[in-house]
């Protein structure tokens, strides 16, 4: 948008996933840098990347639920739609 560079976190998948090809379906993951004891402070943000890996051809749904602390305004889900059959994907920006 800007223009610069930012510093993009991956995340963590909190439990090993029951799937066989890793997380995905009811999986929950964190930012190692955002704990109980160093919370994000308000008003602050990070930036953070999603690596999906769709394996089978056809449509597919992208949800995010954000779950933190009541703030008026923020969180709330966050769903994508998409097709595989696309000869160039078009990448969004969240």
């Amino acid at each position: 948008m800007g223009g610069g560079t930012v510093q993009v976190l991956g995340l963590t998948l909190e439990q090993p996933p029951s799937q066989l090809n890793g997380g995905g379906f009811n999986s929950s993951m964190s930012a190692d840098t955002i704990t109980l004891g160093t919370s994000l402070g308000a008003g602050n943000s990070i930036n953070i990347h999603f690596l999906l890996g769709v394996q089978q051809s056809g449509s597919y749904r992208f949800f995010i639920n954000v779950e933190a602390l009541p703030n008026p305004g923020a969180g709330g889900p966050f769903i994508r739609k998409g097709s595989t059959k696309l000869t160039t994907p078009t990448p969004d920006k969240f």
